[in-house]
């Protein structure tokens, strides 16, 4: 369904205030990125963050594991989407199996 529940859902409460607050920033990731969105558990503060990935080569956050990644470059949406890349990403969202990022 989409949304998370366990020690994913306790984490991103913490450090994000809400599921929907999360949700709203990562999807804000996703719009401005070139590459992708990714929510990852950074070592350094022990929190999550969401963060955008331009380029395979460049943008790497160091110290972090990569929990949920989400492709945004047009070649993941475009045949089935166009430009829309909002609605693919509202489409994709509620397919995230969280026990697999729990």
């Amino acid at each position: 369904d989409g949304v998370p529940k366990g020690k994913a859902l306790a984490l991103i409460e913490r450090d994000f205030g809400s599921f929907d607050a999360w949700k709203s920033d990562f999807i804000a990731c996703a719009m401005a990125s070139r590459g992708w969105a990714v929510l990852a558990f950074d070592a350094s503060d022990s929190k999550l963050h969401n963060y955008l990935v331009d380029f395979h080569h460049f943008g790497a956050v160091w110290n972090a594991a990569p929990l949920l990644a989400l492709d945004v470059f047009e070649h993941a949406y475009f045949i089935d989407y166009g430009t829309d890349r909002k609605t693919y990403i509202d489409n994709v969202m509620p397919m995230v199996d969280w026990d697999v990022v729990d």
